[in-house]
């Protein structure tokens, strides 16, 4: 019984058949996996013998496979719900991956307005525009952390062309990029450069299950739905890392979560420094029109590489 490495079957299934003399060598070499012939297996066991079954096709691809272990996850250190963007900064947040503030009477765009931006190209060839903040430059001056963040929000929303935005939610994103903007530069002060784009995504977002391979990206969606994550428990990581589709990545649809338009999501990636990093993300479903043509997002995105 090859638990000690794989780590894919049940004690209890493992002693029964152990106790049959059913025995031979697993895939991997390291230990004793029960396979026997000519014998009625029950369902159970042969859906318990399918991720061995992968891994060994993968070693004989040439592939490594990743084993599916349970990388320490627990339901409870996926998401704090927070009150406000300032509860970030509280010492339970360490042990999350993500922290999310809902806001249900926060300003929306209007689907209309955000498909006229992309039609117009009023956010260039891109669709996005973009600042950088040079947050360790400031020295933790709180002052100059405001100006600065208040200057780059009048410069971002100065550069959407077209008919812009109405004036309304130009105040709301400004808001919420001085809000934010606070908030990080006293959770990351060292950090060398802030990426700040404004993006209208549509064909171009990933709706595939990912992780960031960054430090930490806080999104804002101003219409249709937010970024939809998952528990790490919930998640099939070989599928993850070797390609698989959404159906095999996640094991229960019925759990997955979402920020609602106008929530403020912060996502901890794979370089966060703490043990509670890399959420499992994705772009909600892309959306058409009944002619076909895709329905945009409008999103605000806080980037620390």
């Amino acid at each position: 019984f090859c638990q000690a490495r794989c780590g894919q079957y049940p004690d209890s299934l493992a002693m029964r058949l152990a106790r049959r003399g059913i025995q031979r060598t697993c895939a991997f070499g390291c230990g004793a996996v029960v396979l026997g012939l000519g014998i009625q297996w029950p369902q159970r066991a042969l859906r318990a013998f399918a991720p061995l079954e992968k891994h060994a096709n993968a070693l004989r691809s040439g592939v490594q496979p990743r084993v599916a272990v349970d990388r320490g996850a627990k339901p409870q250190d996926t998401v704090f719900k927070c009150d406000r963007v300032r509860d970030w900064l509280l010492e339970d947040c360490n042990n999350y991956r993500s922290m999310h503030v809902r806001r249900p009477q926060c300003l929306r765009a209007t689907q209309h307005h955000v498909d006229l931006l992309d039609k117009c190209g009023a956010l260039g060839h891109l669709g996005s525009v973009h600042e950088e903040i040079r947050v360790a430059q400031l020295r933790g001056s709180e002052e100059l952390v405001a100006a600065e963040w208040s200057a780059k929000s009048r410069r971002l929303l100065g550069n959407i062309g077209g008919p812009g935005l109405p004036d309304s939610l130009s105040e709301q994103i400004s808001r919420d990029i001085t809000e934010v903007g606070a908030v990080m530069a006293k959770m990351f002060p060292a950090a060398e450069v802030m990426a700040l784009t404004l993006q209208l995504l549509g064909e171009n977002c990933c709706t595939r299950w990912h992780q960031d391979h960054y430090t930490a990206r806080v999104i804002i969606t101003y219409n249709g739905p937010g970024t939809v994550y998952v528990h790490h428990d919930n998640v099939d990581f070989w599928e993850l890392d070797n390609g698989g589709s959404n159906d095999h990545i996640i094991r229960d649809v019925s759990q997955v979560m979402s920020a609602s338009v106008g929530d403020v999501l912060f996502m901890k990636g794979k370089l966060f420094p703490h043990a509670a990093n890399g959420l499992v993300h994705k772009s909600p479903e892309r959306r058409y029109h009944p002619e076909g043509a895709v329905m945009n997002r409008l999103c605000l995105k806080v980037d620390v590489k």
